[in-house]
């Protein structure tokens, strides 16, 4: 027979599997904790997120990872989930591509916001109209989308 427990916490009579180890309260409990506590310092955790993301161990496995069968399936899934919810910009980034790489349409050297020499990226601000872009460096291309993230938002 297993031995049971108290959760300090809720005060349930629970099995000790139902507990981590060296913890007096239940694993529910604790996890409703820790969801209150990054809920209530969202920004803070936000940051710590994506700091770690980049520690270069994360992204050597990650690198790794995808070099796997495993990770090239889950990258192929990924791409079709992705590509079936926004069809519009899928078309419209073939649209713009096959101009670039076959019918002449010329790729400036420069970004259109910020001026830096780069190979900017085509953004697109309306789907519906492919070949009308915004060719910006990465980081205002991102900047862009925040922005525009941050407009729908509000």
């Amino acid at each position: 027979m297993e031995n049971i427990k108290t959760c300090k916490k809720c005060g349930t009579i629970k099995v000790q599997s139902d507990f981590y180890l060296r913890d007096a309260t239940c694993k529910e409990c604790r996890k409703a904790a820790v969801r209150a506590n990054r809920t209530a310092n969202a920004e803070y955790y936000r940051a710590y997120d994506r700091a770690r993301a980049n520690n270069t161990d994360r992204v050597r496995a990650r690198n790794e990872y995808a070099k796997t069968d495993q990770g090239k399936t889950a990258k192929a899934k990924a791409a079709r989930i992705n590509r079936s919810k926004t069809p519009e910009q899928v078309y419209a980034r073939s649209v713009l591509s096959r101009a670039v790489h076959e019918w002449g349409m010329r790729r400036p050297d420069r970004c259109q916001h910020c001026g830096c020499e780069c190979v900017p990226h085509g953004h697109h601000d309306d789907y519906t109209k492919p070949l009308d872009v915004m060719w910006l460096c990465v980081p205002c291309h991102a900047a862009r989308h925040r922005e525009l993230k941050q407009q729908r938002a509000a």
